[in-house]
């Protein structure tokens, strides 16, 4: 029983848990549409403010006056009634509708709409009715009032801020056919302006305006104004201050040093000294406990034109310094402020890019002739390379020195000699026989058709002659010549005839 009522109590938070937060993600009217009244030809805003809403909400005006028509979502996209407008922050839910050149046609009911992509469920309204008279009538008098929130920072004196404090500036006007437009601004130090971003929400005749700012350094020394702006009164605009005037006529904002230093970047060139001057100043409230000084890395020098002033200063700067600290630092009662110079490598100048260039184009053209000069060197003639690799091996160039003298045979064909003959065991000396000799051999010679005696060249023909005579002319140089050698023709035998002997 213990273990279900635990289980009964934990779906119960659960659903609770559940319901409250689809309850925070519901959408809600934060500023309902109320009864507003406009003057015929001046303008009108009839105000809306939605919270919650997500990117699957549309937000719609639907009007039902003299024409019954749906403006939106979020925007008028319809061109044929360019008098009225939505207007406000929409990031903070505000949805006002505007309505220009006000007639008396536009009297109605205006209803806000909030509609679900993802729920086909009924959708969030909130209406108001709109009256229009002839004529605009002022707001009341002793208005706008001007407040602001909180009055001091905690644990500090009425009227003193400590920087990044959060300040509320809420400005009311009350009364006035069209209702009075309000407009917030910061008046600074030096008696410029800047506007401050504010909403405004209308209860009735009841007219807020609310600017949130985050203080900063800005604000010390500086008042809001808020400015009421009607056209019952064109040209006479009513406001209000904040701080009061008298002693809180302006803010008090408490901060550390803000250091500015400049030039805070310096570019410096490659192979190139910048002179730089440097300039530090600082801001901060209370006063600072001394002046600022700018330091200067170690082994760096400068010359300060006061010595008894540290915040200025004239540098030398190359690419060394690149990296390094140089800074200026200034110091009060609530912390110590710093700023730093960025020191940047300028781009290449363009002396130093076209001697790069010529070096390059000096290089290649050393390139180019020691590559043309390789190329020229006489190589070694590759018959002797052979030769000495294998002595049997013998080639048969077909280049000749035109001293040479063909050894060709009358009748013969001519003479190929290109490809390597290898001859095995080869020896000199055999057309040294003598006639003797070459008789006996006849017939073995005329068996084999020998060229000495028939002049007949054929693919396992070699003459000896030849060979040696292409030997010689690689073993001698070109301008020796070398003798031919014509061996003797041999004897022809003719048939013996019988001769009778007479004794």
């Amino acid at each position: 029983m213990a273990v279900w009522n635990g289980v009964r109590v934990l779906c119960f938070v659960i659903a609770v848990t559940i319901t409250g937060v689809w309850a925070q993600l519901e959408p809600s009217f934060a500023v309902r549409p109320s009864a507003t009244v406009g003057a015929v030809g001046h303008s009108v805003t009839i105000y809306c403010t939605i919270a919650n809403l997500g990117r699957q909400h549309q937000v719609f005006w639907n009007v039902d006056a003299a024409q019954d028509f749906t403006l939106g979502p979020d925007t008028n996209v319809h061109a044929s009634y360019p008098r009225f407008q939505f207007v406000g922050d929409r990031s903070s839910g505000q949805f006002n509708l505007q309505i220009a050149n006000v007639s008396s046609t536009d009297e109605g009911t205006y209803i806000c709409l909030v509609r679900d992509l993802t729920d086909e469920g009924p959708v969030k309204e909130a209406q108001a009715k709109l009256t229009v008279i002839d004529n605009p009538m002022s707001p009341d008098s002793g208005y706008p009032r001007c407040l602001r929130s909180p009055l001091r920072t905690v644990n500090m004196p009425t009227g003193v801020y400590m920087k990044d404090d959060t300040l509320t500036l809420t400005c009311t006007s009350k009364g006035g056919v069209p209702l009075p437009q309000h407009s917030w601004v910061r008046v600074n130090i030096d008696d410029t302006v800047n506007d401050l971003k504010s909403t405004t929400t209308a209860i009735v005749d009841v007219v807020t305006t609310e600017a949130k700012i985050t203080l900063s350094s800005r604000d010390n020394q500086a008042y809001y104004k808020c400015i009421e702006t009607h056209p019952a009164r064109p040209g006479d605009d009513r406001d209000c201050m904040t701080p009061f005037s008298g002693s809180e006529s302006r803010m008090d904002v408490r901060f550390a040093p803000e250091v500015d230093i400049t030039p805070d970047v310096v570019t410096v060139e490659i192979l190139g000294v910048t002179k730089v001057t440097l300039v530090c100043e600082a801001n901060s409230n209370p006063p600072l406990t001394e002046k600022p000084q700018i330091i200067l890395p170690v082994n760096k020098t400068g010359v300060y034109p006061n010595e008894m002033d540290r915040s200025l200063v004239e540098v030398e700067m190359t690419t060394d310094d690149i990296g390094k600290d140089f800074f200026c630092i200034a110091q009060n009662d609530l912390g110590v402020g710093e700023d730093r110079v960025d020191v940047q490598m300028g781009s290449f100048p363009t002396w130093l890019i076209l001697v790069i260039i010529g070096g390059i184009a000096v290089v290649l053209f050393f390139v180019f002739v020691l590559i043309a000069c390789v190329c020229c060197i006489d190589r070694p003639d590759p018959v002797e390379d052979v030769k000495e690799k294998d002595p049997n091996l013998l080639r048969v160039t077909p280049k000749r020195s035109t001293k040479r003298r063909s050894l060709r045979h009358e009748g013969e064909d001519e003479f190929l000699d290109d490809g390597m003959i290898p001859i095995d065991n080869f020896q000199g000396g055999h057309e040294n026989l003598d006639v003797e000799e070459a008789r006996e051999d006849k017939a073995e010679e005329l068996a084999i058709n020998s060229d000495f005696e028939t002049g007949e060249r054929g693919p396992r023909y070699q003459n000896v002659n030849e060979v040696m005579q292409e030997v010689n002319a690689l073993d001698h140089p070109d301008d020796e010549i070398l003798a031919p050698y014509n061996p003797e023709p041999p004897v022809d035998e003719a048939e013996p005839i019988p001769v009778d002997l007479v004794e």
